[in-house]
């Protein structure tokens, strides 16, 4: 638990995910959802993983290498024998196996949206490109990608619109209008909608036929990351400021997101106990280079703090950035020390 994941993916049906560890590179290590070990798949990049993604049905394993070993690698689970790598040339953020066919691979990064099709052979498998695109004048790049249940690739470009994409021949068969202060940062898809997460803080349902707008509900910061729960009954969004909600993709659900965990953005600079009057303390205070001081109850096994002060917003004309911290032992007083 201690070594740090340096990719982490799911998509199986039985909650079973794919993690890799920089220091136990090149294996891959499933987990079940209760955390239990199932499997190690070797044979993948020595450098580490940028991306790891199993098939709905579990059956397969996918991974893309990071830094200079960038090849995309196919496993069996049941057999944790490799069965087919290819090399890449550009940086990768997302990669996934087609809900209708395990055979179809599509990777997501900002230079190019890629295709690859496994083909069994008499002499085993082979891994080869299906069809590409590449970022240009009209799309200069992407951010990442959702699969439909037709079997198409719904896709974030880095202007923030959306594309649908064939992915036999990489044919636009849609793209969304141009976009505004609410573009889109990231995607994912559930039965008869796509939801959205935006750069002004919220989740929006966009209908499946149209792309039109249908409900939406308000996070805060930049809506980041959409993840799906393996029955796609729940999402969990990860925004910009370090927050993380929980909330029904079921619109008709009446339920308010959950608040999961607010953490620092960044490095956290220092933590201090925070003392009252009587010289009793359960409360710790820490500040961090996203220039919040949070205020945290050590008796509560919890991930949300009870306060989060935002530095950058105090009356002053100079920026407020947090570089130490300290407090009283006597009285209730914390005193942070700036840049």
């Amino acid at each position: 638990p201690s070594a740090p994941v340096c990719a982490l993916g799911g998509g199986a049906r039985d909650g079973t995910v794919a993690l890799a560890r920089r220091e136990q590179c090149p294996a891959v290590h499933l987990l079940r959802a209760d955390g239990a070990p199932t499997a190690a798949l070797r044979e993948g990049p020595d450098l580490g993983f940028a991306a790891l993604a199993l098939s709905r049905d579990g059956s397969r394993c996918v991974g893309v290498g990071a830094e200079l070993h960038r090849d995309l690698v196919v496993w069996d689970v049941a057999s944790a024998r490799k069965l087919g790598h290819i090399p890449l040339h550009e940086a990768v953020h997302c990669v996934s196996f087609s809900p209708l066919d395990i055979s179809i691979v599509c990777t997501s990064g900002p230079t190019a949206i890629r295709f690859f099709r496994l083909k069994e052979t008499p002499d085993g498998f082979e891994l080869s490109t299906l069809s590409e695109s590449l970022a240009n004048d009209a799309h200069p790049g992407f951010r990442g990608h959702s699969w439909t249940r037709e079997g198409h690739v719904v896709v974030v470009t880095v202007a923030g619109a959306l594309l649908k994409y064939d992915p036999h021949t990489a044919f636009v068969l849609r793209a969304s209008d141009s976009p505004d202060a609410n573009s889109i940062s990231s995607v994912a898809t559930i039965h008869g909608a796509q939801l959205v997460g935006c750069n002004d803080g919220k989740v929006r349902w966009l209908s499946e036929q149209t792309w039109g707008e249908t409900c939406s509900i308000e996070l805060r910061g930049q809506v980041s990351e959409l993840t799906l729960s393996p029955d796609c009954s729940l999402c969990l969004a990860l925004c910009s400021d370090g927050s993380k909600f929980t909330f029904p993709t079921d619109p008709a659900v009446e339920s308010a997101p959950t608040l999961v965990e607010d953490a620092h953005v960044g490095p956290v600079f220092g933590a201090t106990p925070v003392f009252s009057v009587g010289g009793q303390t359960s409360l710790v205070a820490t500040v961090g280079q996203d220039q919040t001081l949070r205020l945290w109850d050590a008796q509560k096994d919890s991930s949300v703090p009870e306060s989060v002060l935002r530095l950058n917003t105090l009356d002053g004309a100079s920026p407020f950035i947090p570089i130490s911290i300290a407090s009283s032992q006597h009285s209730p007083f914390v005193f942070v020390g700036s840049s």
